[in-house]
């Protein structure tokens, strides 16, 4: 399960499914990288609450990505861009989506599941 919450889909590819681990990294990676594209905020959001804390929970979901992306001075985003809402949108479906899919990968390697 910790594979696949570093990297989208390696824990698929580390149970034996090869194809499926493929699938899913580039689906988590195509909203990640579209998220950050328009701008978002891989990080603390300005705001306070629990919306806020939720949403800083889901960016960061995806480590790996998140983390190369602070590497390189991308994802700080700008909460006044028209796109901002939308950018957020994807990089918090990629981060829900990435800890859904490390539970599957989890039953699918304990064999719960075909």
């Amino acid at each position: 399960m910790l594979l696949a919450l570093l990297v989208p889909g390696l824990g698929h590819v580390f149970a034996g499914r090869r194809a499926r681990g493929s699938a899913y990294f580039f689906l988590v990676g195509a909203a990640f990288a579209t998220g950050v594209a328009l701008g978002g905020s891989v990080g603390s959001l300005p705001a306070r609450g629990v919306g806020a804390v939720l949403t800083t929970v889901a960016t960061h979901a995806v480590v790996v990505p998140g983390l190369l992306v602070h590497a390189v001075g991308l994802g700080t985003g700008d909460p006044r861009s028209p796109s901002f809402e939308v950018a957020m949108t994807y990089l918090i479906a990629a981060g829900v989506m990435n800890v859904l899919l490390a539970f599957d990968a989890w039953d699918v390697a304990g064999e719960r599941k075909p």
